[in-house]
């Protein structure tokens, strides 16, 4: 049994829907089918879901919503019609699309996911209805009938791990079942979505459920690569990776399975941020370390990594956690409460890492890493490596960030050119 996930380049339109359809059909255990909501059709189009929030924006604001629900249901018609689809279906569609305007506003914490997860359901009733139009036994499935219950975190959902429980029941249907990505449902029944790019995450989660053999997820990129196509000139493609290694790219911000290119390895992270502590003998203060976590989680400040040494420590922020209110209330608090002697935030900082399973046993990477970026003259905030030695982290200015990426990909792909 296989599930498979189509992000929204490969659904932007009806050519695009014939292709997958033939993906589809080609293997009998693709019997998941998880999708995103159409993307790009070309470079000046418009995604779905941008327009979703456009609509979104004009109907908080009181705006005449009339533009924005046309071009989304303009753009269903589009495909449908081209796939010589039942007029029933876009009728479905378009009182869906409409009926968002008819939410409530106030008090309503989940209405800026509705409107967002509707480009990926919608999506999938079309899907759904086109391959049973073109003989394929298939149905669509919305995630609270499938069992994707999640947390009630807006726009950050987490599947509850009871889910898998329904989940695993879906192995005995024999239909090919159509899953909108993104979203979940709370256990109140409130639309709750996975952060932007979450169709990848349903895949997953669908995968792990229904205890699938094999996951495939299928971009409009040819692999997944050494380096960013857009800062290294034909990067190598990498045939293989380990979970740990994919999972540590994807956090550090690699566009890997969530988001719309599977290009992920030496790309650098920008827009971080550091929080940099001295205080004489603070190795010897205990507590200290959890008092400083403690007012970032007072004001629900997210931190990434936290390298230390004996009178210094560092916490590296994403700059979106960051307020000029937030980072007053930081250095009062370590100033005045914990009495450290120095205190001052870095903004504009990248991360680029260097993600390989088996590092530990290659001696001298991160010397290589180090003097390729000297030669270059780039200066290093700092590194920091886990436990795991899955990966090192190199912390740079970002200014910097497309020299180093360079620099790194020829240290270790192209030693020997000039």
């Amino acid at each position: 049994m296989k599930v498979i996930k189509f992000g929204g380049s490969s659904l932007a339109s009806a050519e695009q829907l014939k292709k997958v359809l033939d993906i589809v059909t080609s293997d009998p255990e693709r019997r998941f089918v998880i999708v995103s909501a159409p993307g790009k059709r070309h470079s000046e189009d418009t995604k779905v879901t941008d327009a979703l929030i456009k609509y979104y924006k004009n109907y908080v604001a009181g705006n005449d919503v009339t533009a924005s629900q046309k071009w989304i249901i303009d753009r269903y018609q589009a495909i449908a019609e081209e796939l010589g689809l039942s007029p029933a279906i876009m009728t479905k569609i378009s009182t869906a699309i409409k009926q968002l305007a008819t939410l409530p506003i106030e008090d309503n914490a989940f209405l800026y996911d509705t409107f967002l997860a509707a480009g990926e359901d919608n999506n999938a009733k079309l899907v759904a209805e086109y391959f049973r139009k073109n003989g394929l036994s298939s149905r669509y499935m919305h995630p609270k009938e499938a069992g994707i219950i999640v947390s009630s975190e807006p726009s950050n959902a987490r599947i509850l791990p009871s889910s898998y429980d329904k989940l695993e029941a879906l192995q005995e249907l024999d239909e090919v079942i159509v899953i909108p990505g993104f979203f979940g449902v709370t256990v109140d029944g409130n639309v709750c979505t996975f952060s932007r790019g979450g169709s990848d995450i349903s895949g997953s989660i669908v995968a792990a459920g229904v205890k699938a053999d094999l996951y495939e997820n299928f971009t409009d990129v040819d692999g997944i690569f050494a380096a960013h196509p857009g800062v290294v000139h034909k990067p190598h493609t990498i045939k293989e990776l380990t979970y740990r290694e994919m999972r540590e790219l994807a956090y550090a911000g690699f566009s890997v399975l969530h988001d719309e290119a599977l290009i992920p390895a030496y790309r650098a992270d920008d827009n971080f941020a550091s929080i940099n502590m001295s205080k004489y003998l603070m190795n010897r203060e205990v507590g200290f370390g959890r008092k400083v976590l403690q007012i970032l989680e007072e004001l629900n400040i997210r931190w990434e990594h936290m390298p230390t040494g004996i009178d210094d420590m560092s916490i590296i922020v994403r700059e979106r956690e960051l307020t000029p209110i937030k980072e007053q209330e930081i250095t009062t608090y370590l100033t005045r409460e914990l009495g450290v002697d120095e205190v001052d935030i870095e903004h504009g900082l990248s991360i680029i890492m260097i993600v390989g399973e088996d590092m530990k046993n290659h001696i001298g990477v991160t010397a290589t890493a180090t003097k390729a970026l000297s030669e270059k003259h780039i200066n290093l905030e700092m590194i920091s490596q886990g436990s795991s030695e899955v990966s090192v982290m190199f912390v740079t200015q970002t200014e910097h960030e497309k020299q180093a990426v360079r620099a790194l990909y020829k240290a270790f792909f192209q030693p020997e050119e000039d």
